[in-house]
């Protein structure tokens, strides 16, 4: 009898356990791609979400020639 509770309290703690690895792994996870894809993010420059690829296009070229027009 007592075989049997230490094996089922041993059970839950093993899959606490497990549950926890994973939620912290996938923390990790989350935390190491966020700091690695942040600098991308603010290098990477896209256009407002009202303004057209080609119009955004235009105004870098315009704003290269004269930076009255960034």
């Amino acid at each position: 009898m007592a075989e049997l509770l230490n094996k089922t309290t041993a059970g839950r703690f093993t899959e606490l356990w497990v549950h926890l690895c994973e939620w912290m792994e996938m923390i990790f996870m989350q935390m190491l791609l966020t700091l690695t894809l942040w600098p991308l993010k603010l290098m990477y420059r896209r256009p407002r979400p009202d303004e057209s690829w080609p119009a955004w296009q235009a105004n870098q070229r315009l704003c290269r020639i004269d930076r009255r027009y960034c």
